[in-house]
């Protein structure tokens, strides 16, 4: 693929740590790199975004991030202690049963979708480091742009704020929500957000008690189910 002088964009499936390492490494293919599909890897316990490891600062073009089928990744750590310059605006993640997200701060965060589905130890959205934790409630804005989010078979999620931590979504849109039973209230801030496509079952056992999850009441949209 490198002798391709012609070639412009590529996506790219790895599922060893070898095959991520060359990509990385690789002057002419790096560089090209909007799609990323990474399964597998099952020595893999922790994936940095970016990542110095993996040199990742040389995929200037890298949009979109999937991972999926990993049986031993714990964490998906978004941002780093040293702030490369990464264009994603798609992360998906599936079928990662062990794994949590984690965010850190020092990432310039432009992504726009995030879909999570089929993890079975997410328990809160996010877990948030590099955050002072003050008394009483705090709102905080991590994902600015993001205006898509999709939650599906998620068995243990019950949160989608980290603690007193509440997270604010300025740009968000639309909320997705299929088979996720733990998830009785909605406590974020999303003052521009359209709608929630999921299951009447899940929205009649929401907790309407609750003065944040009120405030979305009028934004039902039912899905589909094929």
């Amino acid at each position: 693929m490198e002798s391709l002088k012609r070639l412009k964009v590529i996506g790219m499936t790895v599922s060893t740590l070898a095959a991520l390492q060359n990509l990385c490494d690789s002057p002419r293919l790096a560089p090209l790199t909007h799609w990323l599909h990474i399964e597998g890897c099952p020595d893999l316990t922790m994936f940095n975004i970016p990542s110095m490891d993996f040199h990742a600062e040389t995929m200037s073009s890298l949009g979109q991030i999937q991972l999926h089928a990993m049986s031993e990744l714990e964490e998906v750590v978004i941002g780093n202690r040293q702030p490369i310059l990464l264009p994603l605006q798609d992360l998906q993640l599936s079928s990662l049963p062990k794994a949590k997200l984690v965010w850190r701060a020092m990432f310039p965060n432009t992504l726009r979708e995030l879909k999570i589905e089929g993890c079975g130890a997410i328990d809160r959205l996010i877990k948030l480091e590099g955050e002072a934790n003050g008394s009483g409630e705090t709102v905080i804005t991590i994902f600015p742009d993001l205006h898509t989010m999709v939650l599906r078979r998620l068995p243990e999620l019950k949160s989608l704020n980290d603690g007193e931590r509440i997270l604010n979504f300025p740009s968000l849109k639309t909320i997705k929500v299929e088979d996720c039973p733990k998830l009785t209230k909605l406590t974020l801030v999303a003052d521009g957000l359209k709608e929630i496509k999921c299951q009447r079952s899940w929205w009649e056992q929401l907790n309407w008690g609750d003065e944040r999850t009120k405030s979305f009441e009028h934004l039902y949209n039912p899905m589909n189910i094929d």
